[in-house]
């Protein structure tokens, strides 16, 4: 059993530097937490965000906390943390995207480290530490399409795309080129496969 102040839908949770950190929204309320045991969790103070944010996903890499957030009023939606509990904006204000989904770490187009966010505006954000963030345009990409994931295996991107009534999947081994994934099909189940 966990102990704490959750009093809304919790929508993210990840672990790294010790410590979970969780967030979550509803139309009454917002939480973050943290925990180092996954038991026991502390709020964190919510005055270091905008009013009422309502926490999409959380990240952690390379020593770094990231926290996404649904953007309203020309609030950013991205927020840092190197210890979980001092959060601040990026110096990048009002750029970053509405909804903030799902945040990945990797290689980007010049073979250097980036957290890379996937939201529901076109295109990607990217950042090397969180502080300032890059939007970037990709070719073969999802259109309009929210990103509703963004991960990093193996050297390669892998992204999530919808308009609600159907997904597509693709990858890409720098963020910028993007092709769609191939699937087979094995009876009753659908096995993803990266190559030709």
């Amino acid at each position: 059993a966990t102990s704490g102040a959750f009093t809304v839908q919790g929508n993210a949770v990840a672990y790294g530097g010790g410590l979970w950190v969780a967030g979550g929204s509803n139309y009454t309320g917002s939480n973050l937490l943290k925990s180092v045991d996954g038991k026991t969790w502390t709020p964190i103070n919510l005055g270091q965000f905008p009013p009422f944010p309502q926490f999409l996903s959380v990240f952690y890499a390379n020593g770094t906390w990231i926290a996404g957030t649904y953007q309203y009023y020309n609030y950013n939606s991205i927020f840092y943390s190197t210890d979980g509990s001092t959060w601040n904006s990026p110096t990048t204000a009002y750029t970053t995207p509405y909804s903030t989904y799902s945040i990945g770490y990797g290689l980007d187009q010049t073979a250097n480290n980036v957290f890379a966010i996937g939201a529901d505006y076109p295109g990607i954000w990217t950042s090397p530490t969180g502080a300032t963030w890059q939007h970037i345009a990709p070719s073969g990409f999802f259109g309009a399409n929210p990103i509703r994931a963004l991960v990093y295996i193996n050297s390669k991107w892998y992204g999530l795309g919808g308009d609600g009534t159907s997904a597509t999947i693709k990858l890409s081994v720098d963020l910028q080129n993007w092709a769609d994934a191939t699937f087979v099909s094995a009876g009753f189940t659908t096995a993803y496969r990266d190559w030709e």
